[in-house]
């Protein structure tokens, strides 16, 4: 008999406290993942194709999406929505690079009828310079509430 996966709890304001830590996600991007991104969001900046074949730089919305990862790694978050994102990026992030993502909650509470939660992520290089920093607010689910 398989064991089964421990199941998530789903994402509420009672659910989750400001200043809790969301974990770590682990990047490693080759020169293939970039063209392929870049050619997949119609990018032909020459930034983002190789020259050298050493390394590429990665493209800055490879690494949208981290807040909402960490995120689902401790609550079932099928139904949010993105709301708002500032992005402070620091230092371009080149492939063949480990790359780790950081992030905890910052807030929550309800804005025009819905739940959210607010999350900063910090993304630094494998000698520990940061690269971006984000702060991302996320709608918990897709209906208003009262």
């Amino acid at each position: 008999m398989m064991a089964q996966e421990p199941t998530l709890p789903s994402i509420t304001l009672d659910a989750v406290f400001v200043g809790q830590e969301l974990g770590v996600l682990e990047h490693l991007f080759s020169i293939e993942d970039v063209v392929d991104y870049a050619s997949e969001v119609a990018d032909s900046s020459s930034w983002f194709h190789p020259h050298d074949n050493l390394s590429v730089r990665l493209h800055p919305a490879m690494l949208s999406t981290v807040s909402l990862r960490l995120l689902r790694l401790n609550f079932e978050a099928s139904a949010v929505i993105l709301a708002e994102q500032e992005e402070t990026y620091f230092q371009s992030a080149w492939t063949g690079h480990r790359l780790t993502t950081r992030g905890k909650v910052t807030g929550k509470g309800q804005r025009r009828g819905r739940d959210f939660v607010e999350i900063k992520t910090s993304t630094c290089d494998e000698d520990g310079r940061e690269l971006v920093r984000r702060l991302t607010t996320l709608y918990l689910t897709v209906e208003r509430s009262g």
